[in-house]
């Protein structure tokens, strides 16, 4: 499977060329998370640019649609000091963004970045966007058609590979905050999964919190092997995290209500929760004190 590939082209002059708005659409899989992380590793390498990504605030904001949304927490885990914005910071600060004079470093984002999942009609976007400025880019497979994306985007980008759909996906979006799993009975649900057990799967995603305080990252894309990555995140060992945590599932025929029910057979409950913090708070900590005086 093929690699995104960041091309300064697309955005005229390069990082340099960033207007006040970098909106990214195209279908489900393509990969516009990722070209939108290839862009902020370009940007990482300077951190004394206008683009900024070190320090107490970055200049850069984020904002993907929805109240469920996997692709915000891992941008945070990635890139903690860009801004996450929400429905209501969008409307309110790109209104403010379009009437403002010009920024400079340190007064607020300097640009954002808007992604567009594959369900949500681009041209229901395309008057505000014509307005603010900046750049439309559509993310698409190799020889991918860009559809509906066609009369929306000012560029186009090469993503991965992704096999074709027989028919309009459906998509599934559980909202999982607070839930912490055991990894072998969620690995058996997941495996069940992509299996078919639910539906079929053309994609699926998700941050999920595991009993050892660690939060995890699945992507899977039909055609290919799961995904997992560790985020880089303080351990939630006391009491239930409260940082978000998602599941998003992309396919047909999905069966919400079985799978819901899966995900609740596979999490701790408080006491089985309350034992496995017990013992990292004790047991591991006394462990990890001896090998350290040793």
């Amino acid at each position: 499977m093929g690699q995104v590939q960041y091309d300064p082209s697309v955005l005229g002059t390069g990082l340099e060329g960033l207007g006040p708005v970098v909106a990214v659409a195209g279908p489900s899989g393509a990969g516009k998370t990722t070209w939108i992380a290839a862009i902020l590793e370009q940007l990482a390498e300077d951190a004394d640019g206008p683009f900024r990504l070190q320090g107490d605030q970055a200049a850069i904001a984020y904002w993907t649609a929805g109240a469920i949304a996997v692709d915000r927490t891992l941008m945070q885990a990635r890139w903690p000091t860009v801004t996450i914005w929400d429905d209501r910071h969008l409307a309110e600060h790109l209104l403010a963004k379009s009437e403002a004079t010009p920024r400079t470093p340190g007064d607020g984002p300097t640009v954002v970045f808007l992604e567009f999942g594959f369900h949500l009609d681009p041209m229901a976007s395309l008057p505000q966007l014509e307005r603010l400025g900046g750049q439309r880019v559509v993310v698409l497979p190799p020889d991918g058609s860009p559809g509906p994306w066609e009369a929306w985007a000012t560029a186009q980008v090469q993503g991965v590979e992704m096999p074709p759909e027989p028919q309009p996906p459906e998509l599934l979006q559980l909202d999982l905050t607070g839930q912490v799993f055991d990894p072998l009975s969620l690995d058996t649900l997941w495996q069940e999964l992509l299996g078919g057990a639910y539906g079929t799967v053309h994609r699926a995603k998700a941050v999920l919190n595991f009993a050892d305080g660690e939060m995890f990252a699945f992507d899977y894309r039909r055609g290919s092997e799961t995904v997992y990555r560790e985020l880089p995140l303080e351990p939630c060992r006391v009491g239930r995290p409260d940082r978000p945590s998602a599941l998003e599932v992309v396919g047909q025929g999905l069966n919400r209500p079985d799978l819901r029910l899966g995900l609740e057979q596979s999490a701790l409950d408080d006491d089985l929760l309350m034992a496995h913090q017990h013992y990292l708070q004790t047991d591991l900590g006394m462990a990890q004190g001896a090998d350290e005086m040793g």
